[in-house]
C-alpha cells in the first residue's frame, strides 16, 4: 500500500467513525431535547400547586416534585377512567366541555385525531395511499379516512396528509379517486414510516388505482 493510499484509508476510516458516532449520538440529543421541552412543561404546570404545600423545596426539587405529581396525576385518571364509574365521570365532563361554543369544537376535533392514532382507534383509516403532495410529480403517504360527494352526485376521497414524524398534525384533502392510488401498506408499517421518517418502510409497495376508480371505469361498459 502507497503512502497516498495509506492517507485515502486512513481518511475514510476516520469519517466511517465519525458517521457511526453521529447515527448513535443525533437520537440521543433529540430524544433528550423532547424530553427535556416536556419535563419543563410539565413541572411548570404544577410548580405553582406544589408551591402551596408546607415543604421547601430548591428550585430543582420543585420541578422534580411537579413532575412526578403530574405522572401521579396522568396514572390515577387511567386508572379512574378504567372503571365504569370512571368512565361514566368522564362522560359528563366531556359532555360539559362540549356545551361550551369554542372549546367543543377544539376538543372534538383534538380527540378525535388522537383517538384515530390509538390502537383500538386505527380502524378509522380505511387504508394508506399515493397522493401528489406538496406538487404534481411528488408522492406523499396519506391515510384515507372515508368518502363524500358533491351536489351533482361525484364521488371524492377523504384523505388525511399528516407530517412526519408528528403524524397528529397534518392537511385533509379531497381527491378525485384517479387522483388517489391505494397501496399494500397496513395502517400500521404507514404509522411506522411516518414515525421513522422512512427509516422504517418495507421494501416494496404495492401501488393499484383507487377501487372507486375501478367502479367508474366499468359503470359506462355495465350500460
Amino acid at each position: 500500500m502507497t503512502m497516498k493510499e495509506g492517507k485515502k484509508s486512513g481518511g475514510h476510516h476516520i469519517r466511517n467513525r465519525l458517521f457511526s458516532g453521529l447515527l448513535i449520538l443525533v437520537p440521543l440529543g433529540i430524544t433528550f431535547g423532547i424530553s427535556r421541552i416536556i419535563f419543563f412543561m410539565i413541572a411548570g404546570f404544577l410548580k405553582p400547586l406544589v408551591r402551596l404545600l408546607p415543604w421547601r423545596f430548591s428550585e430543582l426539587g420543585l420541578m422534580l416534585v411537579s413532575a412526578a405529581a403530574f405522572v401521579l396525576l396522568v396514572y390515577a385518571i387511567g386508572a379512574i377512567t378504567a372503571h365504569v364509574m370512571g368512565r361514566r365521570l368522564l362522560a359528563l365532563g366531556e359532555a360539559l366541555i362540549l356545551r361550551v361554543p369554542v372549546v367543543r369544537t377544539i376538543y372534538s376535533a383534538s380527540k378525535q385525531v388522537v383517538d384515530a392514532f390509538s390502537p383500538q382507534g386505527r380502524s378509522t383509516f380505511r387504508g394508506v395511499a399515493l397522493v401528489e403532495f406538496p406538487r404534481a410529480g411528488m408522492k406523499t403517504v396519506a391515510f384515507i379516512t372515508g368518502t363524500i360527494r358533491s351536489a351533482d352526485g361525484e364521488r371524492y376521497y377523504k384523505i388525511f396528509v399528516p407530517t412526519a414524524p408528528n403524524p397528529t398534525t397534518g392537511f385533509l384533502q379531497l381527491a378525485r379517486p384517479e387522483q388517489v392510488e391505494e397501496t399494500d401498506l397496513s395502517v400500521e408499517d404507514g404509522l411506522k414510516m411516518l414515525f421513522s421518517g422512512g427509516v422504517i418502510s418495507p421494501e416494496t409497495v404495492a401501488m393499484r388505482p383507487s377501487q372507486e376508480t375501478g367502479k367508474a371505469a366499468a359503470a359506462p361498459a355495465k350500460a
